[in-house]
């Protein structure tokens, strides 16, 4: 895919964009879209000494550029920051994967390295602890080294680690005498820590099922938060004051004297909760009143990064929609007295962009629909889709003519050195020449099959190019490698009876629901008991 990247990026187009990347201000690029966005935007990346930061409209498309991505540039670092739409989900459910991927998105803005993360409009809208606070709570231990072993629970506590006699599942931790363990969400294996006094002696993964260490010791590892927001007691104590005051004026200016009285019996024990070093339940509900100043994940991203904008059009109409249902749920939780009128649940897109000073490259498809944005520069390219051939040979045949004939150099791209040659010989039956790419160099005007992957297909007439992949030519796909799971597996259900009615759950193929009970169904006239996800 390399020769791919430096082929196209010999564009006057391609160029001007990357030269402009390094001025001050908003450029804009019309006229793509799909993988030759995704294209465009590794191609860009590593023409820049700074990192990427794509903002896209909603998780679905976050997602599908994430996985895009990594299939065009499988050598460059490519994280998701994934945050669910409905706020009502966000809070009530917390996928561990999700929680996950977040850490490890967040860990790797604050360390300023260079590589490309995708944030979707809910990601950006979410409320998280001040930078400071994060990179507070990000612990590395190292042999030879001393520990703050009286602080250690409090630490690994407000950090959503959970205290459990023995380790079994990531986020949880385990102190013995001079034994710590740690169970990351940043590693694939429990972390075993052997103490001398306060200096560290020894460290080692183990197995969580055998609790056994394996053999290799380590000399230093790094434990990350097992959640995006950090609430530390110590530092939410201090506000207690300052928080109670700003309850006690909120609960005041309600009329209804049953919601007023919901709120205050809730408050009162909150409140109680904090000048006791307590957090209360669901403490990222309360985000806005715990820390005084507001914090998004614009605040993770260095200042030297390149903000992608794909479709921000889009994304203004994702906002409306989240803000909407927020709304509403806000409503119905402030009726039940669980939270304070006018509590601040999410931050604003606009306000967001405002206070951003990051050079920003818009994507969108038409130049509508983007507001009083200026720009320094606009980039109309132009861009066709391919049309799906189902192996029908003689209609590729035509279309490969067709394209050389304008002078268009066509990369197919397949995802083996294996597919190459058999389509390299699929070609030659049906009298197509073709030359496959690792034995020659890129040859313009001609058929280069090389060895890679995006999405689909498409054509670039200004740039005479054409890719085409084999789910338009035998609308095959590429079969995701599953990526790696740290929680997922752990936290799986082994029996109906750990849930109880009311738990949220996460069905394979249907998503969240809620378990109401088992319920037993009568199907070719045999009594059969179901699990009943509402």
């Amino acid at each position: 895919m390399r020769d791919i990247e430096n082929y196209l990026q010999q564009s006057p187009a391609i160029q001007k964009i990357i030269e402009q990347t390094r001025y001050e201000g908003n450029q804009l690029v019309t006229g793509i879209s799909s993988s030759s966005r995704n294209l465009l935007t590794s191609i860009v990346y590593r023409n820049i000494k700074s990192p990427i930061v794509v903002w896209a409209a909603n998780l679905l498309q976050a997602t599908q550029i994430y996985e895009d991505l990594t299939q065009i540039s499988d050598d460059i670092p490519v994280f998701l920051f994934p945050v669910e739409e409905s706020l009502a989900v966000e809070l009530a459910f917390s996928s561990p994967e999700f929680r996950s991927q977040r850490v490890e998105a967040m860990h790797f803005l604050t360390t300023g390295q260079k590589g490309i993360v995708i944030i979707p409009t809910a990601g950006f809208k979410k409320l998280l602890s001040p930078v400071s606070v994060w990179k507070q709570h990000n612990l590395h231990f190292t042999v030879g080294e001393e520990i703050d072993y009286e602080g250690l629970p409090e630490k690994l506590v407000a950090m959503g680690y959970i205290r459990e006699s023995m380790v079994a599942a990531p986020g949880e931790f385990s102190i013995r005498g001079d034994i710590v363990d740690i169970y990351a969400l940043n590693e694939e294996n429990p972390i075993r820590i052997s103490l001398f006094d306060a200096e560290v002696d020894r460290m080692a993964f183990f197995e969580p099922a055998t609790q056994k260490s394996f053999e290799n010791p380590i000399t230093e590892v790094l434990v990350l938060p097992s959640q995006d927001t950090v609430f530390p007691p110590s530092t939410i104590t201090i506000r207690s004051e300052e928080i109670n005051k700003v309850i006690n004026k909120r609960i005041k200016s309600v009329k209804d004297e049953t919601v007023k009285q919901r709120l205050t019996t809730h408050f009162t024990d909150f409140i109680e909760k904090l000048e006791l070093g307590e957090l209360p339940e669901n403490p990222r509900m309360y985000t806005s009143l715990l820390f005084e100043e507001e914090t998004t994940i614009m605040d993770y991203i260095p200042g030297n990064a390149l903000l992608i904008m794909d479709e921000y059009g889009r994304t203004l109409e994702s906002d409306k929609n989240q803000e909407m249902e927020a709304a509403d749920w806000q409503a119905s939780k402030q009726y039940d007295g669980i939270i304070l009128p006018k509590q601040k649940m999410m931050a604003e897109v606009r306000e967001i962009v405002k206070k951003s000073h990051h050079n920003k490259l818009f994507y969108s498809l038409f130049q509508k629909g983007l507001g009083n944005i200026r720009f320094i520069d606009i980039h109309n390219l132009q861009y066709r889709g391919i049309v799906q051939f189902f192996s029908q040979m003689n209609m590729v045949k035509i279309e490969m003519e067709r394209w050389l004939r304008q002078g268009m150099t066509v990369f197919t791209l397949v995802p083996d050195s294996e597919r190459a040659e058999k389509v390299h010989q699929t070609f030659a039956d049906f009298q197509i020449e073709s030359i496959i790419k690792g034995h020659d160099a890129v040859t313009p005007g001609h058929v280069n099959i090389v060895v890679g992957g995006m999405a689909s297909g498409f054509e670039m007439p200004m740039e005479k190019v054409v890719f085409i992949t084999e789910k338009e030519l035998f609308n095959k796909t590429k079969k995701k490698q599953p990526r790696r799971q740290k929680m997922s597996n752990a936290e799986r259900l082994k029996s109906y009876t750990e849930l109880s009615p009311g738990d949220y759950v996460v069905h394979v193929n249907h998503g969240i629901g809620k378990y109401t009970g088992m319920e037993t169904i009568v199907v070719d006239k045999a009594h059969q008991d179901y699990i009943s996800i509402a």
